[in-house]
């Protein structure tokens, strides 16, 4: 379960969203490799500054894999690939498409707790019924709480 609240600067307005996350998350590992995924369903607040604010629910697949460079050294980097599904719910349900993340990279541990990620990431995302396709370069740190 987690938070998340977002601001962003798009046609000169500001477009703030909060919402509220819950996430099924998997992993198998095999050999070098570690394949992983998770489902996610968000409840989410979106407003845009004094035109309209919108409710919706969206839900999120993901696919991946990480492959160790070195099998030997467990903490060393990995190749990272994963894939990402957006879709918005109607009563329950899938309804329709919102957007998609293909992402590649490298993984790493910089520290026991902390994890750097950076890499290419696509996103393909619906708007007004075309698409929108943004090629950025993704960097992250995941902190474990233990």
């Amino acid at each position: 379960m987690g938070i998340t609240n977002l601001s962003t600067y798009k046609d000169e307005i500001w477009i703030n969203e909060r919402n509220i996350w819950q996430q099924f998350g998997f992993s198998l590992n095999k050999n070098k490799s570690n394949y992983f995924g998770r489902v996610r369903l968000e409840q989410r607040w979106i407003n845009k500054k004094d035109i309209s604010e919108i409710y919706n629910t969206r839900i999120r697949f993901r696919l991946g894999f990480e492959m160790f460079f070195n099998k030997k050294k467990m903490y060393g980097p990995k190749l990272v690939f994963f894939n990402e599904v957006f879709m918005i719910l109607n009563k329950g349900f899938p309804y329709y498409f919102n957007q998609n993340w293909t992402f590649i990279g490298i993984k790493k541990n910089i520290f026991k707790r902390y994890i750097f990620q950076t890499g290419f990431q696509r996103n393909s995302i619906l708007a007004n019924e075309n698409y929108i396709h943004k090629n950025i370069w993704s960097s992250t740190i995941f902190i474990r709480f233990q």
